[in-house]
């Protein structure tokens, strides 16, 4: 199962985000100008549409518990002070939620959301991931099935 965002969670979960990222590219300021800054897109979607805002801290908070194992070990420890700090799960807590992902979708052969597919997509799109060959191949097949079933029929 993926994070699912609500309006009950998304400022708990926005919060998360917030920690993450900053610690994620504190060093690169280029990430935290107007127009990037992933907090400042949030709160400017979140102006014009909640269910926007809500979609995308979803796929952004997948995306970045899927990268985030590449960070290193100081920036994990800042990470998890920060997080604790808040009264808010560890980073450990939260990638069980995208590995319990990433096993459902390959014990059911089958992408049953938006949610799981950007974890699954991510983690295809990702060349270090220690899958299996053969784990890559059903991922990647259930990826094509959950794109072909989202294409609007076409008409004769």
């Amino acid at each position: 199962m993926s994070i699912k965002i609500n309006k009950e969670n998304y400022e708990y979960y926005r919060e998360v985000f917030r920690i993450i990222c900053y610690h994620q590219w504190k060093d690169n300021p280029v990430f935290f100008q107007k127009d990037t800054d992933p907090i400042a897109v949030l709160d400017n979607w979140q102006k014009t549409s909640s269910s926007l805002a809500r979609k995308g801290l979803q796929s952004g908070l997948n995306d970045i518990l899927l990268s985030i194992t590449y960070c290193s070990s100081q920036v994990m420890t800042d990470i998890n002070a920060d997080l604790e700090m808040h009264n808010l799960p560890k980073v450990t807590q939260l990638l069980k939620t995208v590995d319990k992902t990433i096993e459902k979708v390959l014990r059911f052969k089958k992408i049953k959301n938006e949610g799981q597919y950007y974890i699954i997509k991510e983690l295809l799109d990702d060349t270090s991931s220690e899958l299996t060959d053969q784990d890559k191949q059903t991922l990647s097949t259930c990826l094509m099935m959950y794109e072909e079933a989202q294409q609007p029929p076409t008409i004769p």
